[in-house]
């Protein structure tokens, strides 16, 4: 089970309004679908709702067997406002859980302070492409004096690293 950055081995979601919360998850391995070799490892995530004053035992993971094929996978999970899910990714084969990326898409769901990051993926994130992200106009530099101005708390924290060639090489 992989350990997030404050040592536990979930992150905590809380659902501030009633919303269906898709989780992408992709882990550094070749994509088959892209002409690569597939995933040598197989990730899934392990779900624990809360449960009145606690949480539930943890359900088995939701898994399909990636072994060969993308190393991706994609859940829905609907909740309720107040609403709480920890949520975990192991590694089926039992090894160690190579780098990943875990995205959540909902429309107000609070994380852990640490989970925010990179969110341009695809075309976005093209060296040859112009992306936007959101920023008060009261924190831009004229009007604050900073260098730069806040991103809202929503906004990408920028491009995602590429770990695969166009040709499924590794290059990180």
């Amino acid at each position: 089970v992989h350990k997030f950055e404050d040592g536990k081995k979930y992150i905590e979601l809380t659902s501030l309004e009633t919303d269906v919360v898709v989780l992408i998850l992709q882990w550094n391995q070749p994509f088959a679908s892209l002409g690569g070799l597939g995933a040598t490892t197989d990730l899934d995530v392990v779900f624990q709702f809360q449960s009145g004053d606690g949480f539930a035992s943890p359900n088995q993971p939701v898994a399909m067997n990636n072994f060969g094929m993308d190393p991706s996978e994609v859940w829905g999970v609907s909740l309720n406002e107040g609403d709480k899910v920890r949520i975990s990714v192991t590694n089926a084969n039992g090894g160690p859980v190579p780098r990943f990326y875990l995205a959540i898409l909902a429309s107000d769901v609070k994380t852990p302070s640490y989970f925010r990051g990179p969110t341009i993926i695809g075309h976005s994130g093209s060296q040859y492409a112009i992306s936007v992200g959101a920023a008060n106009y009261k924190t831009a530099p004229p009007i604050s004096g900073k260098k730069r101005a806040t991103l809202n708390g929503y906004s990408s924290q920028g491009g995602l690293p590429y770990f695969f060639d166009v040709n499924g090489n590794s290059i990180a």
